[in-house]
C-alpha cells in the first residue's frame, strides 16, 4: 500500500462512479415503473411515482390522487364490487397490503409504512383521515373510522371481530363470532403494539400506551395504559 494517499482518492473516485451508476439506475428503474403501474389504475393524478413491481387486483376499482407515491412490492387488492381510493400526497411504503372491501378511503397526506396491512372484508369500510400515520407492521382488519391527524406506533392491531368462545363442544373457530365498528377520532396518538378491539370508540386527543388493550370507549384528551387500558391522566 503507498503511503502519500492516493490510494484514498482513488478508493473515494470509484465510490463515487459506482454511486452514479446507482443513482442512473434507481431513476430509470422509478421512471419505468412509474410509466408502468400507472396504466393499471382507473385513474391516477398528477406526479403518480412508483418505485418498482407492485401487485395490483381490480385495479379499475382504484383510483389515486394527486403526488402519490407508491413503493416496491405494495400489494392494493380491490373487490369487484367495492372501490379504494388513495388522496393527494399520501405514500405507500414497501410491501403494505390494501385489501378492499366495500370501501377503503385514504385520505390526503396520509404515510403507511413499509409492511402494513389494512383490510375490510365483505361490505366493510375503512376510512383513514388527513395526516394520519400508520406505522410499520400495523395490521387493521374491519370496519374501521380514523379521523385526521391520527399517530399509529408500530404494530398496532387493531380487530372489529371477535370469535365465538361460549359453547364447550363446539371449536371456537365454528362458533359465530361478534363484531362491532371501531372509531378512532381526530388527533389521537396510539402506542406501540397497542390491541384495539371490536366496538371500541377511542375519542379525540386521547393517548394509549405502549401494549394497551383497549376493550371499552375512550374519554377525550385522556391517557390511558395498561391491559384492559384505563386512564392513568388527562392531557393538561
Amino acid at each position: 500500500m503507498r503511503n502519500d494517499g492516493t490510494h484514498i482518492q482513488s478508493n473515494i473516485q470509484t465510490e463515487t462512479i459506482v454511486n452514479r451508476i446507482q443513482r442512473i439506475y434507481l431513476r430509470i428503474r422509478t421512471e419505468f415503473y412509474t410509466f408502468w403501474n400507472k396504466r393499471r389504475f382507473y385513474k391516477v393524478g398528477k406526479n403518480f411515482k412508483s418505485s418498482g413491481p407492485i401487485h395490483v387486483v381490480n385495479g379499475k376499482c382504484i383510483t389515486i390522487g394527486d403526488n402519490v407515491f407508491l413503493g416496491d412490492h405494495c400489494q392494493l387488492y380491490a373487490y369487484p364490487s367495492g372501490k379504494i381510493k388513495i388522496g393527494n400526497n399520501s405514500s405507500v411504503d414497501r410491501y403494505v397490503e390494501i385489501r378492499g372491501g366495500e370501501n377503503i378511503i385514504i385520505k390526503d397526506s396520509v404515510r403507511i409504512v413499509k409492511g402494513a396491512t389494512i383490510k375490510a372484508p365483505d361490505t366493510a369500510t375503512i376510512i383513514v383521515g388527513n395526516r394520519t400515520l400508520i406505522s410499520q407492521g400495523c395490521i387493521f382488519d374491519g370496519d374501521i373510522r380514523i379521523g385526521d391527524d391520527v399517530i399509529f406506533g408500530p404494530n398496532v392491531f387493531i380487530n372489529e371481530v371477535d370469535h365465538g368462545f361460549s359453547k364447550m363442544d363446539i371449536p371456537m373457530n365454528q362458533q359465530e363470532g361478534a363484531s362491532g365498528t371501531i372509531v378512532i377520532e381526530d388527533d389521537v396518538w396510539i402506542g406501540y403494539s397497542v390491541a384495539v378491539l371490536k366496538g371500541t370508540h377511542i375519542a379525540k386527543g386521547s393517548i394509549i400506551g405502549a401494549q394497551a388493550v383497549v376493550n371499552k370507549d375512550v374519554s377525550p384528551y385522556s391517557i390511558n395504559v395498561g391491559v384492559p387500558s384505563r386512564i392513568k391522566s388527562y392531557r393538561n
